[in-house]
């Protein structure tokens, strides 16, 4: 697939996530989503870092490829808790933002194993 359709997939994820974490709530919707809430941010922030391992593939090495997509993903997740901080129906949660670094540890991990080696 070319590098700019993946590049296109890993922002779209990222705006979904934006809309997704920053949208008021209704109370009926948060009671119910409260019991998957951390392994909902660990799902959004893990699969950002592998859309954004997949754009980045073959620019360097597979293991800064990962590393940078993670670290990147971490700052995005951080900035949305921080972000959420001032809009009035949201609040900030260090568990979600610990949820999300989960998440994004988990599919950087898997990512990297399962990544197609070179054969040497």
């Amino acid at each position: 697939m070319k590098r700019y359709l993946r590049v296109y997939a890993a922002l779209v994820w990222a705006g979904v996530i934006l809309a997704l974490t920053t949208a008021p709530l209704a109370p009926s919707i948060t009671e119910s989503v409260a019991i998957y809430d951390k392994l909902v941010h660990a799902f959004l922030f893990g699969a950002l870092a592998f859309l954004l391992s997949w754009a980045g593939r073959g620019l360097a090495s597979e293991f800064k490829v990962i590393a940078l997509s993670g670290f990147a993903s971490l700052i995005y997740s951080a900035s949305i808790e921080y972000l959420q901080s001032f809009l009035p129906a949201r609040h900030a949660d260090p568990a979600d933002f610990f949820a999300g670094a989960v998440g994004i540890v988990l599919a950087s991990a898997l990512t990297y194993y399962v990544w197609p080696k070179k054969k040497t």
